[in-house]
C-alpha cells in the first residue's frame, strides 16, 4: 500500500500513466471505427477490408525489422 501511495504522489507517474492510458484508448477507439469507414466511407468490401487489415500488418511488420 505505501508503494503504491508514493507512486500516485510522483508526478512523472502520473504523467506518463496518463499518457499511455490516452494514448491506448484513442488507438482502440479509433481502430474500432476504421472498418466501420472503410466500409461505409470508402465503400469496400468485407474482403477487402480484410486486404487492408492484412498489409497494415504486414507492413507493420516490416517496419519492426528495420
Amino acid at each position: 500500500m505505501a508503494i503504491s501511495g508514493r507512486l500516485l504522489k510522483n508526478g512523472a507517474y502520473l504523467q506518463s500513466s496518463t499518457t499511455l492510458f490516452v494514448f491506448f484508448a484513442g488507438w482502440g477507439i479509433w481502430w474500432s471505427f476504421f472498418a466501420v469507414w472503410l466500409e461505409h466511407g470508402l465503400g469496400l468490401s468485407g474482403g477487402q477490408i480484410g486486404t487492408v487489415y492484412s498489409v497494415n500488418s504486414f507492413t507493420t511488420i516490416v517496419a519492426l525489422l528495420f
